[in-house]
C-alpha cells in the first residue's frame, strides 16, 4: 500500500456545468471549469456519514441495525485572498451553483476515485485579524444532492 499525503497529490476543480453527474464530468468539462487546487489553505466538510437504525427481532438478543439516513456535514473552503484580484469573489459569489470536483488522487486517469459534489454558494465572508495571518476568506458551500464518489477519472486529451 502506498500511504500519501494530500498536498502536492489532490487536484480540486469547480465546475460550472457537468452533462451528467452520475458518470462525472468529461475532460473537456473539466477543461472549462476552473483549477482552484492551490487556492485552499482549509477545506472543511464535504464528507458524508449514515445513521443506524436498530432492527431488533425475537431471533436474537443482538439488536442487529441497518444503515439509515444519510447526512452531510457543512462544507467550506478557507482561500487566501488576492491582493490584486477579485476571482475568488467572483467565481464564488452568494447562491452560485455547480459542482466541486476532487481527484483525491490527483490526475489519474481511469483511476475510480472521483468524487463530484453538487453545491451552491451559501456566504462568503473575510477573516479579518490584526495578527500576522495571511489574509483570507471563507466560501461556504451547502450540498445540493448526493455526491457521487468513484468516478473514473476521464482520459487525458
Amino acid at each position: 500500500m502506498t500511504r500519501f499525503i494530500r498536498r502536492g497529490i489532490t487536484k480540486i476543480f469547480f465546475l460550472k456545468t457537468v452533462a451528467d453527474p452520475t458518470k462525472g464530468p468529461t475532460r473537456q468539462e473539466i477543461k472549462a471549469g476552473k483549477d482552484i487546487t492551490c487556492w485552499p489553505s482549509e477545506i472543511s466538510g464535504f464528507t458524508t456519514s449514515s445513521n443506524s437504525v436498530d432492527v431488533p427481532d425475537l431471533c436474537s438478543k443482538f439488536p442487529k441495525k441497518i444503515p439509515g439516513a444519510m447526512s452531510m456535514d457543512d462544507s467550506s473552503m478557507t482561500m487566501y485572498e488576492d491582493l490584486d484580484s477579485e476571482e475568488i469573489e467572483t467565481l464564488f459569489p452568494e447562491n452560485e451553483e455547480g459542482y466541486i470536483y476532487f481527484m483525491p488522487k490527483g490526475d489519474k486517469p481511469s483511476s475510480k476515485s472521483g468524487e463530484l459534489w453538487k453545491v451552491q454558494v451559501a456566504s462568503t465572508s473575510r477573516n479579518y485579524t490584526v495578527d500576522e495571518d495571511p489574509a483570507t476568506l471563507v466560501v461556504n458551500f451547502t450540498v445540493t444532492e448526493s455526491p457521487v464518489k468513484g468516478l473514473a477519472i476521464p482520459p487525458a486529451e
